[in-house]
């Protein structure tokens, strides 16, 4: 993985809409999910590589009240394809 947005580590002001993780070859996406602090899923829908770059993974987040928790991460099955 190159890189995420927002940055991984980084604190934002307002919740992402979404997540979007940058690699260096074509992806896709087997299973994936974002929890906040409590454990509680906040995906809103299944994750898809990027309109027109097939090597950046977007994962849709719910609405910014389950996103209003202190800290959340991300657990995924990724495939890189050759």
């Amino acid at each position: 993985m190159l890189r995420t947005d927002p940055a991984a580590g980084s604190v934002v002001t307002t919740a992402p809409g979404q997540i979007v993780l940058h690699f260096d070859q074509q992806v896709r996406d087997v299973a994936s999910t974002v929890t906040n602090d409590q454990g509680e899923t906040v995906t809103s829908g299944a994750a898809s590589t990027a309109s027109g770059d097939v090597r950046a993974l977007v994962i849709p987040l719910q609405n910014a009240n389950r996103l209003d928790r202190p800290s959340w991460s991300f657990d995924g099955k990724i495939y890189l394809i050759k």
